[in-house]
């Protein structure tokens, strides 16, 4: 999970990039990286699916740094969800059916929106071979 930024400067100067969540402060949780002078690219790694970001830069040399530039916000790309769901319960609708029951996976843990979810019954028949019967479920709420 990366981000590449790049950048232009008038003249070379060795170049802070600091970013941080979006929803938090500059002071008590930016992310500062520093980079040379004749680099005008960088690639921020180690950035979690699915979140968004605010990146800024301030150019400095020997005299002092400059004022942070405009701020940018991206949002990285989703990916699978890590978490499952909780809270699960199963209890005999009739003799033919399950009722399933679930919470959402903690928030962190999605990724990007919830589509769906799929539930799988193993069904052993007398013989003792097992069956897998998947369903997909479509309703989030």
């Amino acid at each position: 999970r990366s981000a590449r930024i790049s950048w232009s400067l008038p003249q070379p100067a060795a170049v802070t990039i600091q970013y941080r969540a979006e929803e938090e402060s500059w002071a008590s949780n930016g992310r500062n990286v520093t980079v040379g002078q004749w680099t005008s690219w960088h690639v921020m790694t180690g950035l979690f699916p699915y979140y968004t970001y605010a990146v800024r830069l301030m150019a400095h040399n020997d005299l002092g740094v400059s004022e942070p530039s405009q701020v940018h916000v991206f949002t990285t790309l989703e990916e699978a969800p890590t978490g499952a769901p909780r809270n699960v319960r199963v209890a005999a609708g009739s003799p033919y059916s399950l009722q399933v029951t679930w919470s959402s996976p903690d928030p962190l843990l999605t990724h990007g929106p919830l589509r769906g979810y799929t539930i799988v019954v193993r069904r052993q028949n007398i013989e003792g071979h097992l069956t897998y019967i998947t369903r997909p479920v479509t309703t989030v709420s």
